[in-house]
């Protein structure tokens, strides 16, 4: 793992970067009717958030630097959206798909700020391909990677067989349950694990560990997190929203409460941001539980609460 000596951490990120498309309900949603709304366009991506929130920890620390590589369209969102990252202090090593739109992603958030329904259009990031991010790894001695599961198994694999191969430290966003599974076939081989209450419970599912009858919301946190040891998964971060999370560090259990926040703007990118917040303090030669409480759940509590607004297009 990277220490606090090491000159200069280069950390690779390797995801979604799509334009996100965030409609906020006015008043009490009503299903199979009109509701009024107001629409917001940003920059975002899973891989995206997460680089953005490294990039922030970087700065704070005066050191690192951040490369985001990313499929995107040959189109005028695909400019606009590495322009933006390439304005925060981003470096963009995109892979243009001639002939294809830049990913979307549509959110209704209640008026609560809670998520309603997602709609993604981000099969573009499957079409990345593993061989551009070796090889900028390997201009990058001090090197950690962070990949989302939004890519395809195969290059997932390919990623996470380089790192093992070469010994270098690599996390993984499990993104969504349907994705999540992704991750099972190298689960032995990742270093970190970035996941939530419903996308441990798919991969517990796809392994065949026992559950029981209960339904998602009704496990224990902690049957999950043993499940996800059964599976091979080493250190993670298990989220339950505004609940408890447990973190796995070096064999080492440990339980936590987020701070209490009033949710003031919407939750999206709050776990994206946790996990990049977090990487990066661990490069930077943080325990994993203190990156997670002093600079993972705060930063995402920015978020929460409006403090840290996505990048506007």
């Amino acid at each position: 793992m990277p220490s606090s000596e090491d000159p200069q951490p280069s950390l690779h990120v390797a995801g979604a970067l799509h334009v996100d498309e965030v409609a906020s309900v006015k008043g009490q949603l009503v299903s199979q009717a009109s509701n009024p709304v107001s629409w917001q366009q940003f920059a975002g991506g899973v891989g995206a958030n997460a680089a953005r929130a490294a990039l922030s920890v970087y700065q704070q620390a005066a050191t690192g630097t951040i490369n985001l590589h990313a499929a995107i369209g040959d189109d005028t969102n695909g400019e606009a959206l590495i322009l933006r990252m390439q304005q925060e202090g981003l470096t963009v090593r995109p892979q243009l798909m001639n002939g294809h739109a830049t990913g979307r992603y549509s959110a209704i958030m209640s008026e609560s700020g809670d998520l309603e329904l997602g709609l993604a259009d981000v099969q573009l990031a499957e079409r990345l391909h593993p061989r551009p991010v070796v090889e900028a790894c390997e201009y990058s001695p001090e090197h950690t990677l962070l990949v989302d599961a939004n890519l395809s198994s195969d290059c997932l694999t390919d990623l996470i067989d380089y790192a093992e191969s070469t010994s270098s430290y690599i996390a993984a966003l499990t993104v969504s349950p349907h994705k999540a599974v992704r991750l099972m076939r190298s689960s032995h081989y990742l270093s970190l694990l970035f996941c939530n209450r419903r996308e441990a419970y798919a991969l517990a599912h796809s392994a065949q560990v026992g559950m029981g009858p209960a339904t998602v919301m009704q496990i224990p946190l902690q049957q999950l997190s043993d499940a996800l040891i059964t599976i091979g998964f080493n250190d993670f971060v298990l989220t339950d929203g505004d609940d408890k999370l447990i973190i796995r560090s070096n064999g080492t259990l440990s339980t936590h409460q987020p701070p209490s926040v009033q949710l003031t703007h919407n939750v999206n990118g709050a776990g994206d941001t946790l996990a990049g917040a977090t990487l990066a303090a661990v490069t930077l030669g943080k325990s994993l539980e203190e990156a997670v409480i002093n600079y993972g759940l705060p930063m995402a509590a920015e978020v929460l609460t409006g403090r840290r607004l996505p990048l506007a297009l």
